[in-house]
């Protein structure tokens, strides 16, 4: 079966493991399926080329904004409470923007949050084109379409695609483990930082 994954497709041995997975096929180990494919003269890793992930940030890294949400547990007069705060990173230059948070993500804030994006971009000058962002249900199509109304196309990632969004996400766990300090003081949101 994984020579098959490797002959119809550019997969290198961690993503056939994956899919031998999800077929229930679960007592193959991935030095067996990367000793399989070099046996069989594939390259165990994947193959880079057109219409990969690394092509695709590669060439659209100037234009290329993620967003993903942060949420902090703070202490408020009603108790504990969860904050929402939507982050902006542009993959290019790291820089990062944060509009401002609230205790409850809905719609209209969602939509909200784009539209300060959209105008943070255009009044700084910043390159903008694709904007993307997980599978998160507070993510709705009312996001999408205020992207959408600035001319910036929203994505999406694919169901169980982590990587997509994973410079954003890694900015987010770099706040939370190295700088808590930094979450739990008032943070100035709306402007503009560089990660």
């Amino acid at each position: 079966m994984n020579l098959k994954f490797a002959k119809e497709n550019d997969w290198g041995y961690t993503r056939i493991l994956g899919e031998l997975k999800k077929l229930a096929i679960h007592s193959v180990t991935r030095n067996t399926v990367k000793n399989i494919l070099k046996a069989n003269g594939y390259d165990p890793g994947p193959r880079r080329g057109v219409g990969t992930w690394d092509e695709f940030r590669k060439i659209h890294a100037v234009t290329l904004w993620q967003c993903d949400f942060l949420s902090k547990r703070v202490l408020t007069p009603k108790g504990f409470r969860h904050l929402f705060v939507l982050v902006f990173l542009h993959v290019e230059s790291r820089r990062v923007f944060i509009p401002p948070a609230t205790y409850n993500p809905n719609q209209a804030w969602i939509v909200r949050q784009a539209e300060a994006f959209a105008d943070h971009v255009q009044k700084e000058g910043l390159e903008a084109d694709i904007v993307m962002h997980d599978r998160d249900t507070k993510f709705t199509k009312a996001f999408d379409e205020t992207l959408k109304s600035h001319k910036l196309r929203p994505h999406r990632s694919v169901f169980r695609s982590p990587n997509t969004v994973a410079y954003v996400e890694r900015f987010i766990q770099t706040l939370q483990q190295e700088c808590p300090e930094l979450l739990d003081d008032e943070i100035e949101v709306g402007e503009s930082i560089r990660a």
